[in-house]
């Protein structure tokens, strides 16, 4: 009995043996599927049977054939046109105030300067719904004794953006200025 047992105890160990092994290929198995997944295919890559084929030149797998579409569009030949300058846009409005700036030392003694040209430049301003120019005009003097000197002429304003308080040459051209320039010298800045 104890070479019967031996055999039945055997077996039962051989099968246990295979179970194990079978058990183990599939966890090893398992392990190599996880590593491939988490850190890439590494130096044990594998080829499939289409990648043999190409790398044989015996594959002939033709490409799919994808539809052809055609696009066409037209565009403006040559240079752009000129955008127009902001006198040739504002031109059609009316001139509601005109201010002519003279300077100082002219209004001073008039008798001595005369009058060789002038600047003319304008703003645009929105009152209500009212749309209209203010025409800046800088006449441009030299002295009638001294023409040497260079013209005389008041220099530009400051737009809107400058600061709140005008520089110490900045002043308006007229001594009194009208109600409704007095508010808007406050709001816009003159040089």
């Amino acid at each position: 009995m104890s070479t019967a047992a031996a055999n039945a105890d055997s077996a039962a160990l051989q099968q246990e043996i295979m179970l194990l092994r079978g058990e183990n290929k599939t966890l090893r198995d398992q392990l190599a599927w996880f590593k491939r997944k988490v850190f890439g295919p590494g130096c044990s890559e594998t080829l499939d049977r289409a990648q043999q084929l190409i790398a044989l030149d015996a594959a002939t797998v033709p490409a799919p054939e994808r539809p052809v579409e055609t696009i066409t569009y037209q565009r403006e030949k040559g240079p752009r046109a000129p955008r127009p300058t902001p006198a040739e846009t504002f031109a059609h409005l009316p001139v509601k105030e005109t201010i002519v700036i003279v300077p100082d030392e002219v209004q001073a003694e008039p008798e001595a300067f005369e009058q060789i040209g002038e600047e003319r430049t304008f703003e645009v301003d929105i009152v209500a719904p009212q749309l209209f120019r203010r025409e800046i005009v800088r006449p441009k003097f030299r002295r009638k004794a001294d023409r040497s000197q260079p013209p005389s002429s008041r220099p530009r304003r400051c737009g809107p953006w400058s600061a709140v308080t005008p520089p110490p040459a900045c002043s308006r051209g007229s001594s009194s200025p009208s109600s409704s320039t007095t508010s808007r010298s406050t709001v816009r800045k003159r040089c």
